[in-house]
């Protein structure tokens, strides 16, 4: 029996892996991974299942006492959880309400009670707690073969194709993170590669390349747990950044930029006066969707979204489309689902023309564990530009 992988379920590179996995572990569907991994790679010195061992050995370490960072979050969770519970284009899709009733119960409770000891436990093991449901793959059991040769094989494939798209600028080393949320992934050449940073990192770099001067500001729509940003604020020290995205992923990702990037200032939601989060003084801010609306026209040099809004409903996307016209002073990257991909193109040549497609190009990255898949990335330039 041969399991179909349908385009729905690549519509989030995280969301795609782990319900790809949910579906398959123990169909034939990994077993074919597998084989296809060890046919591949198998005479590469970089295929040692230890690897595999290694990446996914737990990395709690922070003691560290993080009541005061989880108050902080806490109230502003509250406000945001209030508005995006309102009526309206910004509320959370059907998929996501899913994923609230099936895994976000207990996280939900703690960030609403404001259970800082709760929270913590969660947060610092996000990586394999349930409180990051639908933002990244599940850890593996690393005693099932099958499943370790098709981790392997697709980190493999992904830290190539990476090294391709960034060129001699990079060394395997860049892709190295902090040890915050226990993550896991796979070591190679002696370097801890979690697991999707290096598509994070790819789309970093792909978005400083069209910051005006390497200096501006960035908005991102449905960052995660903050991935890409990471690298972005990382290695970009003029670049400021929004992300906007629900309340549950924008607490996570709140607490996991504000421990990876001590060096960076912060505003949450709620504790600027200003109106406008382009406008604030911070670094970086981290907004409910809707706070779109607040934003300056022309305020961001880049926007970019990456598999979040491939879903949304028509209306939603147009109220989307409409927020990025406005604010967007120099480039829009949207990377996602092919078929999601000519629905934004379509909407944007026939409602939209402040954009225009500048640069399209097939989007490789799950083309190991789905030859078949179909993703794109996007580029639209504001004609003012």
């Amino acid at each position: 029996m041969q399991v179909k992988i349908k385009a729905k379920h690549l519509l989030h590179p995280f969301r795609s892996v782990s319900m790809v996995k949910n579906r398959i572990v123990g169909r034939v569907s990994i077993l074919q991974c597998a084989r296809r991994a060890q046919r591949l790679y198998s005479r590469d010195l970089r295929y040692n299942m230890q690897s595999v061992v290694d990446g996914y050995t737990s990395r709690i370490t922070d003691s560290i006492d993080d009541t005061a960072l989880l108050k902080r979050i806490c109230a502003a969770y509250k406000p945001a959880l209030a508005n995006a519970s309102s009526p309206g284009l910004y509320r959370p899709t059907g998929w996501w309400e899913e994923v609230r009733r099936s895994n976000l119960g207990p996280v939900m409770r703690a960030l609403a009670a404001e259970d800082t000891v709760a929270l913590q436990e969660m947060y610092r093991n996000f990586f394999r707690d349930a409180c990051s449901a639908g933002l990244l793959i599940r850890a593996i059991d690393t005693s099932v073969a099958n499943q370790c040769h098709f981790i392997l094989g697709d980190a493999l494939y992904r830290v190539d194709h990476w090294q391709e798209m960034v060129g001699d600028d990079f060394i395997l080393a860049d892709l190295q993170v902090p040890e915050v949320g226990n993550p896991f992934g796979v070591r190679i050449d002696g370097t801890f590669v979690r697991g999707g940073s290096e598509y994070q990192h790819y789309c970093a770099e792909r978005v400083f390349r069209l910051v005006p001067d390497g200096a501006g500001r960035v908005a991102e729509i449905g960052g995660g747990y903050g991935g890409a940003a990471f690298y972005l604020l990382r290695d970009h020290s003029a670049v400021r950044y929004i992300n906007f995205d629900l309340p549950e992923t924008i607490a996570l990702n709140s607490y996991y930029l504000i421990k990876t990037l001590p060096q960076r200032s912060f505003v949450l939601y709620g504790e600027e006066a200003s109106s406008d989060p382009a406008a604030s003084k911070f670094d970086v801010a981290l907004m409910p969707a809707q706070e779109l609306r607040s934003l300056a026209p022309k305020s961001i040099d880049v926007t970019f979204s990456s598999h979040a809004i491939s879903d949304l409903s028509t209306d939603a996307l147009c109220e989307y489309l409409q927020q990025i016209c406005r604010i967007t002073a120099g480039h829009f990257l949207y990377i996602g689902n092919a078929a999601a991909g000519a629905k934004l193109t379509t909407l944007i040549e026939g409602r939209f023309p402040a954009l225009a497609l500048a640069e399209s190009r097939e989007s490789s990255w799950h083309k190991f564990r789905d030859p078949g898949a179909k993703e794109v990335e996007l580029l639209f330039r504001s004609r003012e530009h």
